[in-house]
Formats: C-alpha cells, structure tokens, sequence
C-alpha cells in the first residue's frame, strides 16, 4: 500500500469512529501527499502540469470524502 492509500485509509476510519484530531491529522497528510506527487512531475513537465496533477488528486480525494461522509452519516 502507498502512501496516499493509508492516509485515506486512515482519515475514513478515524472520521468512522469519530477520532475527529486523528482525522485532521491524516486529511492534512492526504493533502501534503497530493502536492508532493504534483510536485514530482514540475522538472519533467513544468508547474502548470503540477499544478494540474494536484487539482485532479484533489478532485478525486473530494469525491472519496463526500461519499464518505454521506456513508457515515447513515451509519451513526
């Protein structure tokens, strides 16, 4: 499992079992992942592609929380 998996693995259980500091701890690293992984790619392809790499990781980490919480909330 890679970094970004057990970080998102981590903000769902935690925001589960209502570990709401645990949750902000692992949201920011899910963050800081995503900006890494942009990143990466700026000497290759230029911050423009970074830029656009990070706003897709992003995107799709949003989905994964929306879905999430509308999950959990049934669940409490």
């Amino acid at each position: 499992m890679d970094r970004s998996h057990f970080w998102v693995r981590n903000v769902a259980l935690t925001t589960k079992y209502g570990d709401e500091e645990a949750a902000k701890v692992a949201e920011d690293q899910v963050v800081q992942n995503a900006k890494e992984i942009g990143n990466s790619v700026v000497p290759y392809y230029g911050k423009e592609a970074g830029d656009k790499l990070f706003g897709l990781l992003a995107g799709h980490y949003g989905a994964v929380k929306n879905y999430m919480n509308a999950v959990f909330g049934f669940c409490s």
